[in-house]
Protein backbone atom coordinates (compact mmCIF):
# COMPACT_ATOMS: atom_id res chain seq x y z
CA UNK A 1 0.00 0.00 0.00
CA UNK A 2 1.21 3.28 -0.91
CA UNK A 3 2.69 5.28 1.86
CA UNK A 4 2.75 9.87 2.44
CA UNK A 5 6.51 9.17 2.28
CA UNK A 6 6.15 7.98 -1.13
CA UNK A 7 4.43 11.08 -3.02
CA UNK A 8 6.61 13.90 -1.09
CA UNK A 9 9.95 14.55 0.79
CA UNK A 10 8.87 15.73 4.06
CA UNK A 11 12.57 17.71 3.96
CA UNK A 12 10.91 19.29 0.57
CA UNK A 13 7.96 19.70 1.77
CA UNK A 14 8.33 21.64 4.67
CA UNK A 15 10.93 24.35 2.50
CA UNK A 16 8.20 24.47 0.29
CA UNK A 17 5.95 25.78 3.06
CA UNK A 18 8.27 27.97 4.09
CA UNK A 19 8.53 29.55 0.78
CA UNK A 20 4.73 29.44 0.46
CA UNK A 21 4.66 31.67 3.57
CA UNK A 22 7.25 34.04 2.71
CA UNK A 23 5.22 34.32 -0.86
CA UNK A 24 2.40 35.01 0.95
CA UNK A 25 4.13 38.20 2.42
CA UNK A 26 5.56 39.30 -0.59
CA UNK A 27 2.57 38.92 -2.86
CA UNK A 28 -0.57 39.26 -1.30
CA UNK A 29 -1.44 43.40 -0.54
CA UNK A 30 -5.06 42.87 -1.26
CA UNK A 31 -8.25 40.58 0.04
CA UNK A 32 -11.22 40.01 -2.57
CA UNK A 33 -14.21 38.81 -0.82
CA UNK A 34 -16.25 36.63 -2.26
CA UNK A 35 -19.46 34.36 -2.04
CA UNK A 36 -19.30 30.12 -1.66
CA UNK A 37 -16.97 28.90 -4.61
CA UNK A 38 -19.88 26.55 -5.15
CA UNK A 39 -23.47 27.94 -4.44
CA UNK A 40 -22.53 31.85 -3.98
CA UNK A 41 -24.02 31.40 -0.70
CA UNK A 42 -22.62 34.22 1.52
CA UNK A 43 -23.52 33.20 4.88
CA UNK A 44 -20.64 30.87 5.91
CA UNK A 45 -18.41 29.45 9.06
CA UNK A 46 -15.12 30.59 10.10
CA UNK A 47 -13.18 27.20 10.36
CA UNK A 48 -9.44 27.80 11.15
CA UNK A 49 -6.50 30.13 9.74
CA UNK A 50 -3.37 28.99 8.39
CA UNK A 51 -0.28 31.18 7.66
CA UNK A 52 -2.16 34.39 7.83
CA UNK A 53 -5.44 33.49 5.62
CA UNK A 54 -8.93 32.14 6.96
CA UNK A 55 -10.72 29.53 5.85
CA UNK A 56 -14.67 28.94 6.29
CA UNK A 57 -17.10 26.39 5.01
CA UNK A 58 -20.62 27.37 3.18
CA UNK A 59 -23.32 26.83 5.69
CA UNK A 60 -25.51 25.15 2.21
CA UNK A 61 -23.06 23.22 1.01
CA UNK A 62 -20.03 22.55 2.85
CA UNK A 63 -16.95 23.84 0.67
CA UNK A 64 -14.25 24.75 2.33
CA UNK A 65 -12.53 27.78 0.94
CA UNK A 66 -10.05 30.56 1.68
CA UNK A 67 -12.12 34.22 2.17
CA UNK A 68 -10.94 36.60 1.92
CA UNK A 69 -8.93 35.23 -0.53
CA UNK A 70 -5.50 37.08 -2.76
CA UNK A 71 -6.66 38.98 -5.43
CA UNK A 72 -6.36 37.02 -9.33
CA UNK A 73 -2.98 39.07 -9.84
CA UNK A 74 -1.62 38.60 -6.28
CA UNK A 75 -1.85 34.40 -7.13
CA UNK A 76 -0.54 35.12 -10.90
CA UNK A 77 2.48 36.36 -9.09
CA UNK A 78 2.71 33.79 -6.67
CA UNK A 79 2.92 31.17 -9.22
CA UNK A 80 5.90 32.71 -11.10
CA UNK A 81 8.27 32.91 -7.83
CA UNK A 82 11.14 31.02 -9.09
CA UNK A 83 11.98 29.99 -5.53
CA UNK A 84 8.38 28.49 -5.35
CA UNK A 85 8.42 26.87 -8.54
CA UNK A 86 11.81 25.13 -8.13
CA UNK A 87 10.44 23.80 -5.25
CA UNK A 88 7.32 22.53 -6.24
CA UNK A 89 9.35 21.06 -9.09
CA UNK A 90 11.58 19.51 -6.80
CA UNK A 91 8.87 17.94 -4.49
CA UNK A 92 7.18 16.36 -7.10
CA UNK A 93 10.22 14.86 -8.56
CA UNK A 94 10.78 13.05 -5.41
CA UNK A 95 8.00 11.61 -5.41
CA UNK A 96 8.40 10.65 -9.07
CA UNK A 97 8.25 6.68 -9.10
CA UNK A 98 4.63 6.63 -7.28
CA UNK A 99 3.44 9.92 -9.43
CA UNK A 100 4.45 8.37 -12.89
CA UNK A 101 2.44 5.30 -11.22
CA UNK A 102 -0.75 7.04 -10.41
CA UNK A 103 -0.55 8.93 -13.84
CA UNK A 104 -1.00 6.18 -15.73
CA UNK A 105 -4.26 5.57 -13.59
CA UNK A 106 -5.82 8.87 -14.90
CA UNK A 107 -4.16 7.56 -18.74
CA UNK A 108 -5.98 3.96 -18.46
CA UNK A 109 -9.21 5.81 -17.90
CA UNK A 110 -8.87 8.47 -20.27
CA UNK A 111 -7.84 5.85 -23.40
CA UNK A 112 -10.99 4.23 -22.77
CA UNK A 113 -13.57 6.89 -23.50
CA UNK A 114 -11.99 8.96 -26.14
CA UNK A 115 -12.20 8.23 -29.71
CA UNK A 116 -9.96 8.61 -32.45
CA UNK A 117 -9.10 11.80 -33.38
CA UNK A 118 -10.17 13.75 -30.98
CA UNK A 119 -8.66 16.88 -29.45
CA UNK A 120 -7.52 16.67 -26.19
CA UNK A 121 -6.44 19.55 -23.85
CA UNK A 122 -4.50 19.33 -20.79
CA UNK A 123 -5.17 22.55 -18.62
CA UNK A 124 -1.33 23.46 -16.76
CA UNK A 125 0.08 21.23 -18.44
CA UNK A 126 3.05 21.95 -16.98
CA UNK A 127 6.26 20.08 -18.60
CA UNK A 128 3.80 17.71 -20.72
CA UNK A 129 3.91 14.45 -18.45
CA UNK A 130 0.31 13.66 -18.67
CA UNK A 131 0.40 14.51 -22.18
CA UNK A 132 3.30 12.31 -22.91
CA UNK A 133 1.86 9.22 -21.59
CA UNK A 134 -1.55 9.59 -23.19
CA UNK A 135 0.21 10.36 -26.44
CA UNK A 136 2.08 6.47 -26.15
CA UNK A 137 -1.56 4.51 -25.44
CA UNK A 138 -3.87 6.68 -27.72
CA UNK A 139 -1.63 8.29 -30.63
CA UNK A 140 -3.99 8.95 -33.04
CA UNK A 141 -5.32 12.35 -31.20
CA UNK A 142 -4.27 16.10 -31.48
CA UNK A 143 -3.04 17.10 -28.09
CA UNK A 144 -2.96 20.84 -26.95
CA UNK A 145 -1.29 22.14 -24.02
CA UNK A 146 -2.55 25.11 -21.91
CA UNK A 147 0.33 26.24 -19.80
CA UNK A 148 1.05 30.17 -18.72
CA UNK A 149 4.57 29.37 -17.87
CA UNK A 150 7.27 30.28 -20.57
CA UNK A 151 9.62 27.34 -18.99
CA UNK A 152 6.95 24.56 -19.12
CA UNK A 153 5.95 25.80 -22.46
CA UNK A 154 8.92 25.38 -23.96
CA UNK A 155 9.65 21.90 -23.12
CA UNK A 156 6.20 21.28 -24.18
CA UNK A 157 6.56 22.53 -27.33
CA UNK A 158 10.11 20.64 -27.65
CA UNK A 159 7.79 17.66 -27.51
CA UNK A 160 5.82 18.09 -30.23
CA UNK A 161 2.85 19.42 -28.91
CA UNK A 162 0.88 22.14 -29.77
CA UNK A 163 1.11 24.84 -26.89
CA UNK A 164 -1.95 27.55 -26.07
CA UNK A 165 0.60 30.00 -23.98
CA UNK A 166 -1.68 31.15 -21.22
CA UNK A 167 -3.74 30.78 -18.70
CA UNK A 168 -7.62 29.22 -19.19
CA UNK A 169 -9.13 32.32 -17.87
CA UNK A 170 -7.46 34.19 -20.12
CA UNK A 171 -8.80 32.54 -23.58
CA UNK A 172 -11.40 33.40 -25.98
CA UNK A 173 -10.77 32.26 -29.78
CA UNK A 174 -11.19 28.61 -28.52
CA UNK A 175 -15.06 28.07 -28.35
CA UNK A 176 -16.77 24.37 -29.00
CA UNK A 177 -12.59 23.09 -29.94
CA UNK A 178 -12.05 20.39 -27.57
CA UNK A 179 -13.32 16.74 -27.25
CA UNK A 180 -11.71 16.64 -24.35
CA UNK A 181 -10.34 18.77 -21.65
CA UNK A 182 -8.34 17.58 -18.53
CA UNK A 183 -7.43 19.35 -15.42
CA UNK A 184 -5.44 17.59 -13.10
CA UNK A 185 -4.49 18.92 -9.31
CA UNK A 186 -5.48 22.52 -10.06
CA UNK A 187 -9.43 23.39 -9.14
CA UNK A 188 -7.75 23.73 -5.39
CA UNK A 189 -5.54 26.49 -6.55
CA UNK A 190 -7.71 28.53 -8.98
CA UNK A 191 -9.19 32.14 -8.25
CA UNK A 192 -12.98 31.52 -9.09
CA UNK A 193 -13.63 27.94 -9.79
CA UNK A 194 -17.28 29.20 -11.36
CA UNK A 195 -15.70 30.70 -13.96
CA UNK A 196 -12.69 28.43 -14.73
CA UNK A 197 -15.73 25.45 -15.02
CA UNK A 198 -17.61 28.11 -17.29
CA UNK A 199 -14.47 28.83 -19.55
CA UNK A 200 -14.30 24.92 -20.02
CA UNK A 201 -17.86 24.37 -20.87
CA UNK A 202 -17.36 27.02 -23.60
CA UNK A 203 -14.54 25.48 -24.95
CA UNK A 204 -16.01 22.12 -25.35
CA UNK A 205 -18.10 20.90 -28.07
CA UNK A 206 -21.56 19.61 -27.59
CA UNK A 207 -20.77 15.83 -26.12
CA UNK A 208 -17.37 17.22 -25.28
CA UNK A 209 -16.12 15.96 -21.16
CA UNK A 210 -13.55 17.72 -18.90
CA UNK A 211 -11.89 15.14 -16.58
CA UNK A 212 -10.81 16.37 -13.14
CA UNK A 213 -8.63 14.87 -10.23
CA UNK A 214 -8.91 17.35 -7.14
CA UNK A 215 -7.98 17.72 -3.70
CA UNK A 216 -11.45 17.84 -1.76
CA UNK A 217 -12.78 18.40 1.65
CA UNK A 218 -12.56 14.48 2.79
CA UNK A 219 -11.64 13.09 5.80
CA UNK A 220 -8.26 13.48 6.80
CA UNK A 221 -8.69 17.31 5.87
CA UNK A 222 -11.89 17.39 8.14
CA UNK A 223 -9.85 15.81 11.07
CA UNK A 224 -6.59 17.44 10.78
CA UNK A 225 -8.03 21.14 9.31
CA UNK A 226 -4.94 23.78 9.72
CA UNK A 227 -2.19 20.92 10.50
CA UNK A 228 -2.82 19.31 7.28
CA UNK A 229 -0.30 19.66 5.13
CA UNK A 230 -2.52 19.31 2.03
CA UNK A 231 -4.20 22.87 3.50
CA UNK A 232 -1.16 25.19 2.23
CA UNK A 233 -2.70 28.72 1.16
CA UNK A 234 -2.31 30.86 -0.90
CA UNK A 235 -1.67 27.65 -2.84
CA UNK A 236 -4.96 25.56 -1.86
CA UNK A 237 -7.96 28.09 -1.91
CA UNK A 238 -10.73 25.77 -3.04
CA UNK A 239 -11.79 22.59 -1.29
CA UNK A 240 -15.34 21.36 -2.42
CA UNK A 241 -17.17 17.98 -1.71
CA UNK A 242 -18.94 15.31 -3.84
CA UNK A 243 -22.61 17.35 -3.13
CA UNK A 244 -20.96 21.33 -4.14
CA UNK A 245 -19.17 20.23 -6.62
CA UNK A 246 -22.21 18.37 -8.37
CA UNK A 247 -24.14 21.25 -8.08
CA UNK A 248 -21.45 23.64 -9.78
CA UNK A 249 -21.44 21.62 -12.66
CA UNK A 250 -24.31 21.20 -13.47
CA UNK A 251 -25.12 24.90 -13.05
CA UNK A 252 -21.76 25.45 -15.43
CA UNK A 253 -23.37 23.29 -18.42
CA UNK A 254 -22.09 19.88 -17.16
CA UNK A 255 -24.25 16.58 -16.73
CA UNK A 256 -24.03 12.65 -16.47
CA UNK A 257 -21.63 13.64 -14.00
CA UNK A 258 -19.46 10.44 -11.94
CA UNK A 259 -17.71 11.69 -8.76
CA UNK A 260 -15.67 8.96 -6.85
CA UNK A 261 -13.19 9.82 -3.87
CA UNK A 262 -10.59 6.98 -4.76
CA UNK A 263 -7.73 8.49 -2.15
CA UNK A 264 -5.97 5.88 -0.36
CA UNK A 265 -3.63 8.28 1.55
CA UNK A 266 -6.27 9.40 4.21
CA UNK A 267 -5.55 7.04 7.00
CA UNK A 268 -1.92 7.52 6.36
CA UNK A 269 -1.81 11.03 6.46
CA UNK A 270 -3.51 11.52 9.53
CA UNK A 271 -1.80 8.76 11.47
CA UNK A 272 1.40 10.72 10.79
CA UNK A 273 -0.18 13.70 11.85
CA UNK A 274 -1.04 12.48 14.84
CA UNK A 275 2.56 10.98 15.89
CA UNK A 276 5.01 13.72 14.54
CA UNK A 277 2.60 16.84 16.46
CA UNK A 278 0.85 15.13 19.04
CA UNK A 279 -2.88 16.30 17.94
CA UNK A 280 -5.67 14.49 20.03
CA UNK A 281 -7.23 12.59 17.80
CA UNK A 282 -8.13 8.67 18.71
CA UNK A 283 -7.43 6.67 15.52
CA UNK A 284 -10.05 4.34 14.97
CA UNK A 285 -7.84 1.29 13.66
CA UNK A 286 -5.68 -0.72 15.53
CA UNK A 287 -3.33 -2.67 13.03
CA UNK A 288 -2.85 -2.49 9.37
CA UNK A 289 -5.45 -4.35 8.10
CA UNK A 290 -7.88 -2.44 10.24
CA UNK A 291 -6.21 0.58 8.49
CA UNK A 292 -6.77 -0.95 5.21
CA UNK A 293 -10.32 -1.60 5.28
CA UNK A 294 -11.04 1.79 6.66
CA UNK A 295 -9.73 3.83 3.86
CA UNK A 296 -11.67 1.36 1.22
CA UNK A 297 -14.64 2.52 3.61
CA UNK A 298 -13.74 6.28 2.56
CA UNK A 299 -13.14 5.26 -0.36
CA UNK A 300 -16.60 3.36 -1.33
CA UNK A 301 -18.67 6.46 0.77
CA UNK A 302 -16.82 8.94 -1.45
CA UNK A 303 -14.98 10.25 2.05
CA UNK A 304 -11.42 10.66 0.87
CA UNK A 305 -9.63 13.61 0.38
CA UNK A 306 -9.18 13.17 -3.28
CA UNK A 307 -12.00 13.06 -6.03
CA UNK A 308 -11.90 12.41 -9.62
CA UNK A 309 -14.87 14.33 -11.82
CA UNK A 310 -15.74 13.14 -15.19
CA UNK A 311 -18.63 15.54 -16.68
CA UNK A 312 -20.20 16.05 -20.10
CA UNK A 313 -21.21 19.05 -21.79
CA UNK A 314 -25.31 19.44 -21.94
CA UNK A 315 -25.65 18.65 -25.76
CA UNK A 316 -28.50 21.72 -25.99
CA UNK A 317 -25.87 24.48 -25.03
Amino acid sequence: MIKEKDIRDSNIHNKLSEIIQRCNKDYINEDVKIGCISCDEKDYIFEFKKWGLNFVSCKNCGSLYVNPRPSFSNIQNFYQDEEYVKCQNDLVRSGKKTRTEKMRERVNFIKKIIKDNSVIGDIGSGQGVFLDELRKEIPNNKFIAIEPSDESSKICLEKGFEVKKSLIENIYDMNNYFDCLVSLELLEHVFDPKLFLKKINNMLKPKGFIFITCLCFGWDISILKEQSKSVSPMQHLNFFNEKSIRFLLENKGFENIQISTPGILDCDIVENAVKENNINFKIPWNSEEEKIKYQTKLQLNNESSHMWILAHKKEDL
